[in-house]
């Protein structure tokens, strides 16, 4: 059966890449606008996001030099502020069009001012980086410089910049010790920057094997081994959501075989329960059930959630701010923090996403509020 559901994905995959190259044609001498137009409406085809974004990418792509490219992201985000299709598929959207510039342009396509939507356009650019030469270790010297550079010029964005990295380690063929050992590697002033690498390196690593892990629990888990402290956290994270499993049976799942057990296990395990609702349940739904639907969503994976005191760090080689890193991290609601994480992503719009956190109650509408306050939208376009 999953043999057969396998062969399925793989041929609907197929014919909307066919279909996207017979609209387009020659997608070169398609207009900006009349690209994003066919774009959005590969997202809002009920399939797997992933497919969706395929689509999308394939269609709204092939900028004739750099100052078209820069006009396709800037079209984009405005785009976006207004258009919660848009908004939510804009990281992705971007990190294509970073990667394939990379390949055109080279080290060209490395600039600095579009760090907005989640960083998408910087981490594509950086994907193809290192994917294109063996010298990986040299590239990653560079890649960090480049965040460091970029920390001078904006505050609270560096983190971003290494998940960027990360995200170009695991796209890499490394396996997730090699991923862990090359995430290492970097030097910067924040302790959290191994985390934040690694948790780019392994969300890339699952979604290229999505087709592989899909459904399949122990397969994808099983891959984490060897891991410790936050490190397993983002693995069993984003193994798990990968699965696309439904958020229900995972937070079942998460309840079964982790809470009393590891608690990384458990608290990567609950992130992953809030990234499956966000990404693939609330996902074109109608505006007037959406609100609805989101504090389901929120009630049933997030509320009556055991918080943890003592937090065990088995990683004997941090020092003092890395270990109060590391249990600041671990001492927030896990699935609220994603679940409004992801969920400020996806909505793109400041205003609507305050609406959500205003019919919140206390540790929800902390965790909610705290996301707007720290995040970043799809409002800035370039850096001033």
């Amino acid at each position: 059966m999953n043999k057969k559901r396998k062969i399925i994905i793989i041929l609907i995959t197929f014919l909307f890449t066919i279909s996207s190259l017979l609209i387009l044609k020659d997608s070169a001498n398609i207009s900006i606008s009349k690209k994003l137009i066919l774009a959005e409406k590969c997202l809002k085809n009920d399939e797997k996001y992933y497919i969706k974004i395929k689509c999308a990418t394939d269609v709204y792509s092939n900028p004739k030099n750099l100052t078209e490219l820069k006009e396709m992201m800037d079209y984009l985000i405005i785009q976006a502020d207004n258009n919660k299709i848009l908004a939510s598929a804009c990281h992705d959207i971007l990190h294509e069009l970073g990667s394939k510039a990379f390949i055109k342009f080279n080290d060209d396509s490395l600039f600095y001012e579009y760090f907005t939507c989640g960083f998408g356009y910087i981490h594509g650019v950086m994907s193809t980086a290192i994917s294109n030469t063996d010298e990986s270790e040299k590239i990653i010297e560079k890649l960090n410089k480049f965040c460091i550079n970029l920390e001078n010029k904006t505050k609270n964005t560096i983190n971003q910049c290494h998940h960027g990295i990360g995200h170009a380690i695991g796209s890499n063929n490394n396996t997730i010790v090699e991923q862990t050992k090359l995430c290492e590697l970097l030097e910067s002033d924040n302790p959290r920057d191994t985390t934040d690498c690694v948790s780019g390196a392994y969300n890339q690593y699952f979604l290229d094997n999505t087709l592989e892990n899909n459904g399949k629990i122990e397969l994808s888990i099983n891959k984490c081994n060897n891991l410790i402290d936050t490190t397993l956290l983002e693995c069993i994270k984003f193994a798990l959501m990968y699965t696309n499993l439904p958020s229900s049976e995972i937070k079942k799942f998460c309840e079964q075989q982790f809470k009393n057990n590891d608690i990384y296990k458990y608290y990567g395990c609950l992130r992953s329960s809030a990234m499956l609702a966000v990404h693939n349940e609330i996902s074109n739904v109608e505006e007037n059930k959406y609100n609805d639907l989101v504090d389901e969503k929120i009630e049933k994976l997030c509320s009556n959630i055991s918080l943890v005191n003592e937090i065990p760090i088995q990683n004997k080689n941090l020092n003092i701010d890395e270990n109060k890193m590391i249990i600041l991290y671990m001492k927030r609601n896990p699935c609220y923090n994603q679940f409004f994480n992801e969920l400020y992503m996806k909505i793109g719009d400041k205003k609507e996403y305050n609406k959500i956190c205003s019919r919140q109650n206390y540790e929800a509408k902390r965790e909610c509020e705290d996301i707007s306050i720290g995040g970043s939208t799809v409002y800035d376009i370039i850096l001033k």
